[in-house]
């Protein structure tokens, strides 16, 4: 039995031809900004800075930014959850005011 060579790490990265590594060197980067990008999108969707998440996403990992993205609240939710009941407070403000104005009239 012949020992099987050992192939340097150049040999893996750039395979047989040597542009199959080029293109996997040039997909990587890539789909790392596609990714990052699409973590922004998701982060402006969800109330928060876009291009801050997308920073972070590319500055860290788009796995790791995604993670926390999921697991923070949602604010734009959260503000439509709200916007009714701050509504509301205020009408009934108004509408104290207004008994009260009724009562001291009569």
């Amino acid at each position: 039995m012949r020992p099987t060579q050992v192939e340097s790490a150049d040999d893996v990265i750039n395979g047989s031809e040597g542009t199959s590594g080029v293109m996997l060197m040039l997909l990587i980067p890539l789909l790392w900004f596609v990714l990052a990008f699409v973590i922004g999108v998701a982060a402006e969707r969800r109330g928060r800075s876009g291009f801050g998440w997308f920073l972070l996403a590319v500055l860290l990992s788009p796995l790791i930014a995604g993670i926390l993205l999921a697991v923070l609240p949602d604010l734009y939710m959260r503000s439509l959850l709200e916007e009714p009941r701050r509504s509301s407070a205020v009408d009934d403000r108004a509408l104290d005011q207004a008994i009260k104005r009724g009562r001291r009239e009569s």
